[in-house]
């Protein structure tokens, strides 16, 4: 009897997802071994995004419905091929005795399952497959997906818009591909598949959403129960609606505007706050990314004004009273990174009307596109300017975590001169998707972060359990960097060289830690600086992180998966260049001076993406070069102990131009010395802030061309052999690099 008590009143919990409350009886669960509290204690880790113990809970049960969860939680804990093996085994299994699962899972949701997992894996065709038997099996099941009140999610799925991803990257691979002329139409189909499954997928949520609309307002109650011939003809006036809808956005500036039945929905319409919020929101998710992903397309097969039109819808949505309500403050910044990297795309060519005019010459469709550029620089300039605010908002928040008093600094030029140069250098989780980064460091650290050779390193057993209790990256203070001049670039530029004494007589009460990556993989220049032990050159690694930017690795861009802030904790940033004018110094397009008069000092910012022409990266280095001038300006013969916290913060993304080839990134933070992040590392006598959960992005390790040079005598093979025992996912490739010279 206690125990029915005990599961009713978890259901009960659960219904009302008080998850924590749930979580916080586990101890309470396990020793009661029931199989449907663990079940429910799994889900609540599951909706806190806790895989590894959701997928303990589902493990310890064993039964159909929880080895589905179990796949769920494996896919999102980045295990995808071990999600696959039981995805189909649960499909084979249904093949079989055709068995029921349970707790509303259906056989479309272990489809959904096999195609991400396939999808994830690359394996693109396979993917496509699973989503057309989802799409088989649809039926009228989605059209009522908003108007049923349950919570259950497993009747809605898009398939459109999963084939849709599976053709866009069908189409990347082959552009990446040396055609031949007979093949170069092998590209454009994909692409052009690609775009007729986005379409369809917003046709298929917008036909969601207006048909709840519809069927609402006839009855004023959730009714499903219509007349057949009735509800058809309702169904088939809509679809078609949203239909020239769609065809409408795709020939806008090519044809009239339709007659009056022209329709899509009102996303002001407080209609839709009746329904389910986060059914609400999952519908809008797939509208934006189908109008992104379709963006794309087009972008592709150079037609930037579509690309543009859906910018446009993009930014209806995600300002609409809807989505604002839905997600409060948090809607703009999930989403503007996906139409920032529209907007930069579609700006590619600093002179669009250059480009609209080559291809439109006729008075009367030159005068029409000078009007399509006039908006979209509005457009563009607008949302520029809501896009960093909201980047500067980030910095604030995560500077306020730090201990800044902000409330008396607000106010001041100084500081929000700063906020504005950090927003500009901040990067978003897209600036870096698909782009892969390095760290390179010695063999010895490499073995020390994978425990390869515990014995070799530490004969002090205190030392021992400190550094391999803590296997991580970790982020320096500038005092163990080669650069001499670390830090001090930025300081000359404002004219108070002298600060730099105020970190050593007094100590700064905050010190700034940070750890280095870079664009340049497997290059010979970094391999000589970084990537050298006992004064040999080119004897150490180059740890590769290809997915840093991918969010949920392959599939979308969801809200609960991979965010950059997330993972690291703290902020990645683009290091820039100081430029020292003297008669000798080239200027080109990345390169702006500070000051007109003087031609002093200059700043240099190269694209991530190496869109030289790009209006939003010229725009951005106007931006920065601006409040650096005037910060340059009013720091100039005043004190600036007032923002002295930020400034420690800032000078460390700023070296000589020298450096500018190193294409550096930077995750930094800033710490007080006595916060719980600082460690004291013995072995080596030096303070540091470890990185969490950063070696589990690295797939690929490069050993250098002397790896085996060094007075440790390291071998190759067994390096391989070694890591391999651990880190089985990991590729180890020896540098093709010229052999350098060794100095010992």
């Amino acid at each position: 009897m206690q125990e029915k008590k005990s599961l009713q009143s978890i259901k009960e919990l659960f219904n009302s997802r008080n998850y924590t409350d749930i979580i916080e009886q586990q101890e309470q669960i396990n020793m009661r071994s029931n199989s449907e509290e663990l079940y429910l204690l799994g889900k609540s880790y599951f909706k806190i995004k806790n895989f590894k113990e959701a997928i303990l809970c589902f493990e310890k049960i064993g039964n159909k419905k929880s080895n589905y969860w179990l796949g769920v939680c494996k896919f999102w804990n980045d295990d995808s091929d071990s999600a696959l093996i039981i995805f189909t085994s649960i499909e084979k299994e249904y093949n079989d005795n055709n068995i029921i699962i349970g707790d509303n899972i259906s056989i479309n949701d272990i489809y959904y399952g096999i195609a991400r997992c396939y999808l994830n894996n690359k394996e693109f065709k396979k993917s496509i497959e699973y989503f057309n038997k989802i799409k088989d099996n649809n039926h009228d099941i989605q059209k009522k997906f908003l108007l049923k009140n349950e919570q259950s999610y497993g009747e809605y799925y898009n398939p459109n818009y999963g084939i849709g991803r599976c053709y866009y990257e069908l189409a990347i691979l082959e552009e990446k591909k040396k055609f031949t002329d007979d093949k170069s139409s092998i590209k454009e189909n994909y692409n052009s598949l690609a775009k007729k499954h986005f379409e369809e997928s917003i046709i298929d949520v917008y036909f969601i959403f207006m048909y709840s609309e519809f069927i609402y307002n006839q009855n004023s109650v959730f009714n499903l129960n219509l007349d057949s011939e009735k509800q058809h003809y309702y169904e088939t006036c809509l679809k078609d609606e949203v239909y020239d809808f769609i065809k409408y956005r795709s020939d806008r500036f090519f044809r009239k505007k339709r007659g009056s039945n022209f329709k899509k929905p009102n996303f002001e319409n407080d209609f839709y706050t009746k329904f389910h919020h986060e059914k609400t929101l999952l519908l809008l998710e797939d509208t934006i990314y189908s109008y992104y992903y379709l963006a794309k397309c087009n972008i592709r097969s150079s037609n930037s004004i579509i690309a543009f039109e859906c910018v446009n819808e993009i930014l209806e949505i995600i300002n609409s009273n809807i989505f604002n309500n839905l997600t409060q403050t948090k809607h703009f910044q999930i989403f503007s990174p996906l139409v920032k990297d529209l907007f930069e795309n579609i700006s590619i060519n600093k002179s669009l009307l250059g480009l609209i005019i080559s291809k439109y010459d006729t008075p009367l469709n030159l005068d029409k596109h000078k009007k399509y550029i006039n908006i979209f620089e509005k457009k563009f300039n607008s949302f520029f300017d809501q896009y960093y605010k909201q980047k500067s908002n980030e910095i604030i928040s995560f500077l306020q975590n730090k201990s800044i008093d902000i409330k008396n600094l607000e106010s001041s030029d100084n500081w929000n001169y700063c906020i504005n140069i950090l927003s500009y250098l901040k990067i978003d989780y897209l600036d870096i998707l698909n782009i892969p980064l390095a760290h390179y460091t010695s063999s010895k650290v490499c073995s020390i972060l994978f425990d390869l050779e515990k014995e070799n390193y530490h004969t002090n057993s205190k030392d021992k359990k400190e550094i391999l209790s803590n296997n991580n990256l970790r982020m320096w203070t500038s005092n163990y960097m080669n650069d001499p001049m670390e830090g001090k670039n930025l300081l000359e530029v404002i004219g108070h060289q002298d600060l730099e004494l105020d970190n050593i007589i007094p100590f700064s009460e905050k010190n700034a830690f940070f750890t280095s990556l870079t664009t340049r993989i497997n290059d010979l220049n970094q391999f000589r600086l970084y990537g050298k032990e006992d004064g040999v050159e080119s004897s150490g690694c180059c740890l590769v992180f290809n997915n840093l930017g991918n969010k949920n690795n392959y599939f979308n861009l969801k809200t609960q998966s991979f965010e950059i802030e997330n993972k690291l904790n703290d902020p990645l940033y683009q290091v820039a260049y100081i430029v020292y004018y003297d008669q000798y110094t080239e200027e080109n397009e990345l390169m702006i001076p500070l000051d007109d008069k003087e031609r002093k000092f200059g700043v240099y910012l190269k694209p991530l993406r190496g869109n030289i022409t790009s209006l939003w990266h010229q725009k951005k280095l106007e931006k920065l070069s601006n409040n650096l001038n005037k910060l340059k300006n009013e720091c100039k013969d005043k004190s600036i102990d007032n923002i002295k916290d930020i400034i420690e913060y800032i000078r460390y993304l700023f070296k000589n131009f020298a450096f500018k080839d190193e294409d550096e990134i930077r995750v930094i933070t800033l710490e007080k010395y006595d916060s719980n992040r600082v460690k004291n590392c013995e072995y080596t006598g030096k303070l540091y802030v470890p990185i969490d959960n950063l070696l589990k992005y690295i797939d690929t390790i490069i050993l250098g061309s002397n790896f085996e040079k060094t007075s440790n005598k390291k071998n190759m093979e067994t390096f391989y052999y070694k890591l391999k025992k651990k880190k089985d996912n990991i590729n180890i490739i020896k540098s093709s690099l010229p052999y350098v010279s060794t100095t010992s």
